[in-house]
């Protein structure tokens, strides 16, 4: 409930039944999370519409230009909103969503080119928690997936890896 340094006091659902269960009123009673309830969805209402339909043609050129497998698909997409969250601007604001809403710009130098092979180092907590031993590799090989905060999004087959350090092999992308 603080992921950007604001307190989430609360919540409004339009009305769908997947919100109305006994695990999202849990989470929220833990935080003490209010909850409203807003008017039924309407398409014309919002104008997210159109970001939907950009993330997906953003994420859809990611995995075609790479001829990623429809499993990249809703990593490319996140990592579509990642990149315009910290990036775009309307025309006369002065600062993205981003800077808004943490109060500090985001180190672009840190993307990668989606989908390229990636090699991250893993600690020994993480190698202990795969339950790796001495003998075994001490990094993991996948695919750049995006980044949070100061670490890498490596996918594998299994899961993804957040790793502060590796090696994303651009050229092969």
């Amino acid at each position: 409930a603080m992921t950007y340094k604001k307190p989430l006091k609360c919540i409004r659902f339009d009305g769908g039944s997947y919100f109305d269960c006994p695990p999202v009123y849990a989470v929220m009673t833990k935080y003490n999370i209010a909850r409203e309830q807003s008017a039924p969805y309407m398409h014309h209402q919002l104008k997210m519409e159109r970001w939907w339909a950009t993330m997906q043609h953003d994420a859809a050129a990611m995995c075609g230009t790479l001829s990623l497998s429809k499993g990249h698909f809703i990593h490319a997409c996140l990592h579509a909103i990642h990149v315009r969250t910290v990036t775009a601007r309307r025309r006369g604001d002065k600062m993205t969503a981003w800077e808004l809403v943490t109060g500090s710009k985001f180190n672009i130098e840190r993307f990668r080119i989606f989908g390229s092979p990636a090699y991250g180092f893993l600690p020994k907590e993480q190698r202990r928690q795969l339950q790796h031993d001495k003998s075994d590799p001490t990094a993991i090989h996948g695919r750049y997936v995006g980044n949070t905060g100061e670490s890498w999004m490596i996918l594998t087959p299994t899961k993804i890896h957040h790793v502060g350090a590796g090696i994303i092999d651009e050229k092969q992308s």
